[in-house]
């Protein structure tokens, strides 16, 4: 109650539900549901551009807001929230100083330019072989009418396509590929065909054998995507709790995600450890972080590495899997889009036949990267999707800042949420619920970029995005040039877990070869 009553942030008189005017309670408790990205939006559609989520928290769903709190000459910086996300150190996406982010961001700078991933291709290349090797086995097998399992993912056999959920073998994919390009060795999973990692059982003794060979450690397998699905909305909502709530709550053994946060934590120590272990001298994202320097000219301490590194993996990870995902099942749910694609695909890289070289079979970037049907498909299955569509929370500066002709005191918590930025009708179009890639050649396509933001913008947009979108190109132009896919149940809907990330719970296809 005290909060509304001295209103030190002059927010009293903006619409939202009742319990938000004095506490982080509704947001907190939407997000233990995993339902804050389609609550925050559904509030926007009974009150409007301006809606208050909590006691100092507004939510701004207007176009003028995407600049305004996250722009080069936004002087708004990430608030509290994200220290909930702190792992041994602070790291990129998670430091609040504008100086400590910065020093940061220059760690792996070159690494994450779009000449430096282009470096990477061939890595990339590589897991999308392992990945359509996989592939062609289902689809060889439900030719044949066999149901069966492969590694721990089951699938059916009907009428001469193979039935199963792609989402498992898209998380393998990403892991695979963020472990070879971040600490320089894959997790093994697309070959598996498992949700499996090696992590050592003492944390403690891995980081201090960290660059020693010949090390006696004890290691024990775990289930990462299970741990990670687990971790990060746990970690969510313990952000959007006040800080002083956060340890509290995270001792309450029914609200408590901590074991899985740990043994995931360990997933950073033993990449590490086996990446400095090794004499392999290949340039990757850590041999970057191991070279770089702090303020004082000394090298990156133990801890730090660790914080870096296991933001990599999840980062690299999780969003990439979750965004290819959408977008194959919207492309399976639209059979029109389907083909069109296919056809543009075959004009590039020509048509598929079983005389196709290894090369072949896997898209190169270079031929298939400019192709404006194949980049239409994917920005609108990010519009539609939003990975990460809450608001990232900005603490509004001293001096205030104006949105839309409302101004908002210092100190106030501002966020614009993706999902609902990239549904509005004003933008998008009166169909802008729908999935419609012509919608970026039919209308002004300069006008939609500035406003899309599937990475945010400005100084702390996503560091990954240009292997992200390597990554969904090579992915989705592979995918379906080589394989017919379509929905496994024709009815079936895109159902989401929203943490921090919004995830498809699964996506059930029908796949074939093409040849």
């Amino acid at each position: 109650m005290i909060p509304f009553l001295v209103d030190k942030y002059g927010l009293r008189g903006y619409p939202g539900p009742l319990v938000a005017k004095f506490s982080s309670l509704w947001l907190a408790s939407k997000a233990h549901k995993g339902k804050t990205t389609s609550a925050v939006h559904a509030l926007h559609q009974k009150y409007g551009p301006f809606v208050r989520i909590s006691s100092k928290h507004v939510s701004i769903a207007d176009p003028e807001a995407l600049q305004a709190i996250y722009g080069h000459n936004s002087g708004a910086l990430k608030t509290d929230f994200y220290d909930a996300f702190v792992a041994f150190r602070h790291n990129i996406f998670t430091s609040r100083s504008r100086l400590e982010h910065s020093r940061k961001r220059k760690y792996t700078a070159y690494a994450m330019s779009m000449k430096g991933i282009m470096e990477f291709e061939p890595n990339v290349r590589e897991y999308q072989h392992m990945l359509v090797r996989q592939l062609d086995t289902l689809c060889a097998v439900g030719a044949q009418g066999i149901d069966g399992v492969l590694g721990s993912c089951p699938w059916t056999a009907r009428d001469g396509w193979v039935l199963f959920d792609c989402m498992p073998w898209l998380n393998f994919a990403t892991f695979d590929v963020i472990g070879d390009l971040a600490v320089g060795a894959p997790f093994g999973m697309l070959e598996a065909g498992k949700d499996t990692a090696l992590v050592p059982v003492s944390e403690e003794q891995a980081m201090k054998s960290f660059g020693q060979q010949d090390t006696d450690l004890e290691w024990a397998t775990i289930p990462t995507i299970k741990l990670l699905n687990e971790t990060v909305p746990w970690i969510f909502f313990l952000g959007c709790l006040p800080p002083q709530a956060r340890f509290l709550m995270s001792k309450l053994q029914s609200f408590n995600a901590g074991a899985s946060r740990k043994l995931f934590q360990k997933l950073g120590v033993a990449a590490v450890s086996k990446r400095l272990s090794s004499e392999a001298t290949r340039r990757d994202f850590l041999s970057q972080l191991v070279a770089a320097r702090d303020d004082e000219g000394k090298p990156l301490s133990a801890q730090e590495l660790t914080s870096e590194a296991l933001n990599l993996i999840i980062a690299g990870s999780d969003t990439t899997s979750s965004s290819i995902g959408a977008i194959i099942y919207h492309i399976a749910r639209n059979r029109d889009v389907q083909e069109r694609l296919q056809k543009a695909l075959d004009d590039v890289l020509g048509v598929p036949n079983s005389m196709f070289s290894t090369d072949e079979v896997v898209a190169s970037f270079d031929l298939v990267k400019n192709l404006t049907y194949l980049q239409d498909v994917i920005n609108e299955g990010l519009r539609l999707h939003s990975t990460v569509g809450v608001g990232l929370p900005r603490e509004v500066p001293e001096g205030g800042m104006t949105v839309a002709g409302k101004t908002l005191l210092a100190g106030t918590h501002v966020s614009c949420p993706t999902y609902t930025l990239h549904r509005l009708k004003s933008i998008w179009g009166d169909d802008a619920d729908e999935f419609n890639p012509d919608r970026w050649t039919r209308g002004d396509r300069n006008m939609m970029l500035k406003y899309f933001a599937p990475f945010s913008i400005g100084p702390r947009a996503c560091i990954g995005r240009n292997l992200a979108m390597m990554e969904m190109t090579i992915c989705i132009a592979t995918m379906f040039h080589r394989y017919r896919l379509v929905l496994a149940s024709p009815d079936q809907q895109l159902e989401c877990s929203e943490g921090f990330v919004s995830k498809p719970k699964d996506v059930y296809v029908g796949m074939q070869r093409r040849v």
